[in-house]
C-alpha cells in the first residue's frame, strides 16, 4: 500500500468509526487508541527484540 493510499484509508476509517458517536463515546475511543499505540505497540517491539537477541537472528530496524 502506498503512502497516499494509506493515509486515505485511514481518513476513511477514522470518519467510520466517528459517525454517530456523541463527544464523551469519541474521547473514550480516543483514549483506547492512545492507550493501544502507547503500551501494546511498544509491548510488540520489545518482544520482537527479544526473539532476535534469543534466537539470535539479524535485527533488522523498522
Amino acid at each position: 500500500m502506498k503512502n497516499c493510499e494509506f493515509v486515505t484509508f485511514i481518513s476513511i476509517l477514522a470518519c467510520s468509526i466517528a459517525k454517530d458517536k456523541t463527544p464523551e463515546e469519541l474521547n473514550i475511543l480516543s483514549a483506547l487508541f492512545t492507550q493501544l499505540r502507547r503500551y501494546t505497540c511498544y509491548t510488540f517491539s520489545i518482544r520482537y527484540r527479544q526473539v532476535i537477541i534469543t534466537y539470535n537472528f539479524e535485527y533488522i530496524k523498522p
